[in-house]
């Protein structure tokens, strides 16, 4: 009977532990979320030299602009794109479908 107890008791305090260790920790989902429009752009461009880096922060500068619905934002954001990348057929595309 007093082993029984005893192992719940040091069955209990592990789990308190292990809970109290995880508390303190978040996880970050997004890093790239805190940052504003003017902010990803001048990163985008910092990261320049390096493609891939470059690509990421003006995919996700498109995709926020996308979420929020700001077309300004949205045109801007294919302009980068395409400086980045020299292709100009989603920049193209997406004027039309504004203009049409």
């Amino acid at each position: 009977m007093r082993k029984l107890l005893f192992k719940r008791v040091l069955l209990l305090c592990i789990l308190v532990c292990f809970n109290l260790s995880l508390k303190g920790q978040t996880v970050e989902k997004d890093s790239l979320v805190k940052y504003s429009f003017i902010e990803l752009h001048d990163k985008s461009y910092a990261a320049k030299p390096d493609n891939l880096k470059a690509l990421v922060y003006a995919n996700y500068r498109l995709k926020k602009a996308v979420f929020e619905k700001d077309t300004l934002n949205i045109a801007s954001s294919y302009y980068i794109l395409n400086s980045i990348t020299k292709d100009t057929i989603p920049f193209v595309n997406y004027w039309t479908k504004l203009i049409n």
